[in-house]
């Protein structure tokens, strides 16, 4: 055990409470006598949040302050490099040059034609993409889906099957309009969960593992709504 931790005694606690909301951690700390790690965990403890008025104009002040004290070794506008357009002598160059990259080198961490990578799309979906030439990386599954049933026509798009993007079979793949793939993802199950928790992803992720009784009751009541304006 920590002989050395800050045990907090009831007025502590309180003055920690009633300065929390505009104080930082550090004023706290010094008030009070222990460190700024002590403080951070009794305010996580209690549940304490700073507003976010707070913490804007504190950022603020941490900003001009950081700008205040590196003036002094900032470029100042309109400098002009010692060296500018200056070339560097023969001499100077060889004793550099070994150094150098020569002209097409390619680094040792270049990977081939054919190497997979995993990428996750700004909607947190991961999907396997396939280097095809130097530079070149396209989607997996839809380079296998081309090379069996052709071009996918404009204004289509593949939608996943069994939910799963990493399954680059071509027959985990169906070709719809995007009208189409609207309508089946505004009934999926990650949809579903984002209609009861809302942006909690956390909650999201227990009722899909957890609860697919209510995810099936909340689908049922949509189309049950859909069904109703429709008749009115």
């Amino acid at each position: 055990m920590n002989k050395n931790r800050h045990r907090f005694t009831i007025e502590e606690i309180k003055t920690i409470e009633r300065l929390y909301p505009n104080h930082t951690n550090r004023e706290i700390a010094q008030i009070i006598g222990c460190t700024v790690y002590a403080i951070n965990n009794r305010a996580h403890m209690m549940g304490l949040k700073k507003p976010i008025e707070f913490v804007m104009k504190t950022n603020r002040t941490l900003g001009k302050k950081l700008a205040d004290k590196n003036l002094g070794v900032r470029f100042s506008k309109g400098h002009i490099p010692k060296n500018k357009g200056k070339r560097l002598s023969p001499e100077l160059y060889k004793r550099c040059q070994s150094s150098m990259f020569k002209k097409g080198h390619i680094p040792t961490n270049t990977l081939y034609d054919g190497a997979e990578r995993i990428r996750i799309d700004k909607r947190g979906k991961p999907f396997i993409f396939i280097r095809i030439s130097l530079g070149k990386w396209v989607h997996k599954h839809i380079m296998l889906w081309e090379q069996k049933y052709g071009k996918i026509p404009v204004n289509k798009i593949l939608y996943c099957k069994d939910g799963n993007t990493l399954n680059c079979n071509p027959e985990n793949w169906e070709l719809l309009t995007r009208a189409e793939s609207m309508e089946r993802c505004r009934h999926s199950d990650e949809t579903i969960a984002m209609q009861i928790a809302g942006r909690d992803k956390k909650m999201q992720r227990i009722i899909l593992e957890d609860n697919r009784d209510l995810i099936d009751l909340k689908r049922m009541t949509n189309y049950l709504k859909k069904e109703i304006n429709e008749c009115t």
